[in-house]
């Protein structure tokens, strides 16, 4: 049963990226985790129009894993009409690991490359197949330079390596991060792999959709990691550089 109406996802989703302006935001992606039906992802969509926001729709669908849904005949249709990503609202699609070792996904991660869909995935928060799902892309041939792993938080350095190495995206929530008890952001590291790093908060009802909150909370986690180590070698750190 849908406890959501089209109504609730325009409205929550229009509030969102409203705050976000109002908070100097002009650029959203949007991981549309209501968007469990086609009109509830219509509505999602819409929204991001009439709040004139430059938008990512993120294809999704929380809970529900992607292979019953990701190559569906409305992810094809709206793929068609907001695969331009010069436009104001473009799309890409969110595919996470379903912790199977079969890797069932992986229709929709091939579905997707070989559509130039790009990739969202939540990618290592702690206790949560953090030791399983960069290997397995790397197995498959999946680690594109396109794909946005979201969080990267308590994962070993090689999987933070094997991101930068392969071009892709660590998109940091250092205040849900913390605030969700899902790990301590790897700042530190994926600068250490010249890994590309981009900022985002979650959940708007929770965090505020402010890009300076997240930076001012990524560099305040980068000078703590800074003076952790330093003590632990016996000195301290006196200039703080992110």
């Amino acid at each position: 049963k849908e406890h959501y109406t089209p109504d609730d996802v325009y409205a929550g989703t229009l509030l969102g990226a409203t705050e976000a302006l109002t908070n100097g935001s002009t650029t959203l992606a949007d991981w549309s985790d209501a968007a469990s039906n086609p009109a509830l992802a219509e509505a999602a969509i819409q929204a991001l129009h009439d709040a004139g926001i430059r938008g990512r729709f993120i294809y999704a669908n929380a809970g529900v894993p992607a292979q019953t849904w990701g190559t569906s005949a409305h992810v094809r249709d709206t793929w068609q009409k907001y695969s331009d990503f010069d436009r104001l609202v473009s799309m890409q699609i969110a595919v996470d690991s379903t912790m199977d070792s079969k890797f069932p996904e992986k229709t929709v991660w091939n579905f997707a490359r070989d559509n130039g869909i790009r990739v969202a995935t939540h990618a290592g928060l702690f206790g949560w197949d953090q030791s399983m799902w960069i290997p397995r892309l790397v197995d498959n041939q999946l680690m594109l330079p396109t794909t946005m792993y979201i969080h990267v938080v308590a994962v070993p350095d090689e999987f933070i390596k094997r991101i930068a190495d392969s071009g892709g995206t660590i998109i940091n929530a250092p205040v849900a991060n913390m605030g969700s008890g899902q790990g301590f952001p790897q700042v530190v590291t994926a600068k250490r792999f010249n890994a590309m790093i981009a900022l985002a908060t979650n959940s708007e009802t929770r965090y505020r959709t402010s890009m300076f909150d997240a930076m001012r909370a990524e560099t305040n986690t980068s000078d703590l990691w800074g003076h952790l180590e330093a003590e632990k070698q016996g000195y301290l750190e006196y200039v703080n550089a992110l």
